[in-house]
């Protein structure tokens, strides 16, 4: 008798735990609008910084791959999106997005590269 309702017990929250296919199909719509909406407000932050990039050494801040100064300002820079070693000591405009949360440490503004091309 004991392991009847035990198995009656599981099977029914497994039941209620289901969701039909229009439920799901409701979520993931939802989500997908969710992440367009957030793709755009994060490129309307976008900005264009100009420089000749450089390669990050040490430093007492400890983030970024690379920077590049513009009118005097100091950018650490970091992209998954592009190689970004692959245009060291080349004058660049790129578009990117501040990363939240910085500067720290006394460090200067980070930067997520979004695209970058060679300007002369």
């Amino acid at each position: 008798m004991r392991n009847i309702i035990i198995i009656t017990t599981l099977v029914s929250v497994f039941l209620f735990s289901c969701k039909t296919k229009e439920q799901v199909k409701s979520e993931s719509v939802k989500v997908e609008k969710k992440e367009v909406l957030s793709i755009n407000e994060h490129l309307k932050k976008a900005v264009t910084i100009r420089g000749v990039l450089k390669q990050q050494g040490i430093t007492t801040y400890q983030y970024g791959s690379h920077t590049v100064v513009e009118k005097g300002k100091l950018y650490a820079l970091k992209s998954s999106d592009v190689k970004l070693k692959e245009f060291v000591g080349k004058n660049v405009k790129m578009i990117a997005v501040k990363v939240p949360g910085y500067p720290v440490d006394g460090g200067p503004d980070f930067y997520k590269v979004l695209r970058i091309e060679i300007i002369q």
